[in-house]
């Protein structure tokens, strides 16, 4: 029991211990003179307020130490945090002005250092790199400290330290030597802009790769190889020469073999009139190229200014007028095919043709992307794009385009973000771009263009309420407004909402079309109708004509005729050579044959009803034929309604053959079983009581 009493308060212990340790671990940044994160704590703009840097935790590797009060720096200074891991350290602005020879060395693992905005005396500053001689230093930072140009052995204690990067901008260097930092072997990246260096040598830079020399006050191009001609900066990639007062630019200021490695030249915010003929050919590994905002009113590019195949960024936006001949329009471009970016802002476009324009950028077919801001150009030739299959990036700010033609944007398949901004659109339908843009689209910004809300916008008003396409429009909603018509100018373009039935009325014409097409509709089924029951429309216009029915004239000299036959064509040679030798010439029978008897001139259907009340009975000869006949039929129903009139035995029926039962209509239907009919017979008896039975029939 008492062992287990030990084991319990030495855990208590334990756990009192790593409370402790933790809270002190949690309160050991010193809230509010500085705030902390994991790996950086920040104690800055207490002026004098703080002299001195306060305990910070352990596990601190950046230490920003700025705006305070720390004029003398010495190993004490850093007492507090000497046995810390930094590795980032910023005094910027704290009023130095002495550092002690051994101050850094209590800070072995310092990478970056940031002495700025503190008036150090030159031959301190230089005494102060002692302390860093064995350090692990990268990078140091060095501006806004009024330096005057420097001494060559400035830098002689950091020949050791793997320092690879200078920044030293707003002092007052005059000139810039390189064998100033000759000492510095890893040194690749030299920033000495914003000061007034006039004259350069590049001497001792062998090693670097990228100077910025940004605006300062060089009046000529500094050479960049020695009197033997060898270049003192063979391995440079990046030269910054922009904003400085250079006039003039010629071939032989930038030779190949001095910047055999050259891939990016800056050259913009200088006073060159004109880029001449080949300027730069000679720079055969040169790949971003930048002239923009030239300090004129009348720049001027050569057409084989840009006749540099390796170029693959090109940047020359410029207040400028492009005004090139036919031919010069033409090759323009036409010598850095590999162009992949190229930028043109404020050059203006107005004075070309949607032609030219599609020739200047014809020989691009590489470009990636384009910037065309505030050019004027308009309007966007149709064809523009479509020599360009990897354009992804365009962008046509402030340009006065209104509209462009639906085919513009069709087929460039790699187009994924689109400025069109500040101009003058006035509605989106639903072929200003191709479906594939639509639902693709990375960034598309329509943003402050004079829509009118009117239906002429309704589908681009629907499109924008899919919440997958309207996050990635760059200033939707409050910078898409209305600007017309005049009870909506000013609101909100999201504000107008019109239903489909308001934006859809049926048109008039669609009205009249469709009465039209039903009325042809009608026309067509009335004519087929007609068609087909011609014969029975016919029947009962004449048994409308014949309300009183057929009456008899008193006396058998009043007909004419003492049969009407009905018969088919193809059954006439039956009538002629059997029928009509025995009925006229046997029993001397007047028959009406329509053969024959029907009168010249008149219409069928008049011939069939006068001869049928011409005569005394109706002999039908019934076949297959007769069954299918329209004209039969038409024949039967008038004998039918001349039966039902007048009732007896005015109407014959002759079975020619068997009828088969899909030939034989309604009528002939009823017909068949409420009239007996006599039946043909070939052979010699059969067809003997034949001519006695239809004698009789006619006779009676």
């Amino acid at each position: 029991m008492v062992t287990f009493c030990k084991i319990l308060a030495f855990v208590g212990v334990i756990t009192c211990l790593n409370n402790v340790l933790l809270v002190a671990e949690h309160i050991t940044c010193p809230v509010p003179l500085c705030s902390c994160t994991k790996h950086s704590a920040n104690c800055s703009n207490h002026g004098d307020n703080l002299t001195y840097i306060p305990e910070i935790p352990k596990s601190t590797r950046k230490l920003t130490f700025i705006g305070n009060w720390l004029p003398n720096i010495t190993t004490e200074t850093f007492t507090t945090i000497k046995n810390l891991p930094i590795e980032e350290l910023t005094l910027q602005n704290n009023s130095i002005s002495f550092i002690s020879e051994d101050a850094f060395e209590v800070l072995p693992y310092l990478k970056r250092l940031n002495l700025g905005s503190n008036k150090i005396p030159l031959n301190v500053l230089k005494s102060a790199f002692h302390g860093l001689r064995n350090s692990k230093l990268k990078v140091l930072f060095l501006p806004y400290m009024d330096l005057p140009d420097l001494p060559t052995d400035m830098f002689l204690n950091l020949q050791k330290c793997p320092l690879y990067e200078i920044q030293m901008y707003f002092n007052q260097f005059k000139a810039l030597n390189g064998l100033v930092f000759r000492p510095l072997r890893k040194l690749r990246y030299l920033h000495v802009p914003n000061n007034y260096i006039k004259t350069v040598d590049f001497t001792g830079l062998e090693h670097v790769e990228m100077i910025s020399l940004r605006w300062n006050y060089q009046e000529t191009v500094p050479k960049f190889c020695n009197s033997s001609n060898i270049s003192m900066l063979p391995y440079l990639k990046i030269l910054d020469l922009g904003h400085n007062v250079f006039q003039k630019f010629k071939k032989s200021d930038f030779p190949g073999t001095c910047l055999p490695n050259l891939r990016s030249l800056s050259l913009g915010s200088n006073i060159i009139r004109a880029v001449e003929d080949n300027t730069f050919s000679d720079l055969r590994k040169l790949k971003r190229l930048s002239l923009t905002w030239m300090r004129t009113n009348n720049l001027v590019f050569s057409t084989n200014a840009f006749n540099i195949t390796s170029l693959e960024k090109l940047y020359i936006g410029n207040h400028m007028t492009f005004d090139q001949s036919e031919q010069n329009i033409k090759g323009f471009f036409k010598n850095c095919p590999n162009l992949k970016v190229l930028d043109m802002t404020k050059i203006r476009l107005t004075y070309l043709t949607s032609q030219q324009i599609y020739t200047l950028f014809r020989p691009l077919t590489k470009l990636v992307k384009l910037v065309l801001q505030s050019t004027a150009l308009l309007h966007l030739p149709k064809n523009l794009f479509q020599t360009m299959p990897f354009l992804e990036n365009v962008n046509l700010k402030n340009c006065l385009v209104n509209g462009w033609h639906e085919d513009t944007f069709k087929n460039v398949t790699s187009l994924n973000t689109l400025y069109l901004d500040h101009n003058k659109i006035t509605s989106i339908n639903k072929t200003s771009f191709p479906p594939k843009f639509l639902n693709s689209f990375e960034k598309l910004s329509l943003k402050v263009n004079p829509f009118t809300c009117t239906c002429d916008i309704y589908w681009f008003r629907q499109w924008l309420k899919d919440k997958t396409k309207a996050p990635k429009l760059i200033g939707f909603p409050h910078d898409f407004n209305c600007y017309s018509p005049s009870e909506w100018n000013g609101r909100y373009l999201v504000d107008y909402d019109p239903s489909y039935e308001v934006c859809h009325p049926i048109s008039p014409y669609i009205i009249l079309g469709i009465s039209i097409a039903a009325a042809f509709v009608v026309l067509v089924l009335a004519i087929g109708l007609l068609y087909k029951y011609r014969w029975h429309i016919k029947y009962y216009i004449y048994l409308m004509r014949s309300r009183k029915g057929y009456q008899r004239i008193s006396g058998e000299d009043n007909f004419r005729y003492d049969a009407f036959v009905a018969y088919h064509a193809k059954d006439r040679i039956w009538v002629i050579s059997e029928l009509l030798p025995h009925l006229e010439n046997q029993e001397k029978f007047k028959l009406c044959l329509h053969d024959r008897d029907f009168e010249v001139g008149e219409l069928i259907v008049d011939n069939i009803v006068q001869k049928i009340q011409m005569s005394r009975k109706v002999i039908l000869i019934l076949s297959n034929n007769f069954a299918k006949s329209r004209w039969c039929q038409f024949e039967t129903m008038m004998a039918q309604n001349r039966l039902i009139e007048e009732g007896g035995s005015v109407l014959l029926l002759v079975m020619l053959e068997d009828l088969k039962s899909r030939n034989i209509s309604n009528s002939l239907h009823v017909l068949l079983k409420s009239t007996t009919f006599i039946e043909w017979k070939n052979d010699g008896p059969g067809k003997e009581l034949f001519w006695k039975r239809l004698t009789t029939c006619v006779r009676s």
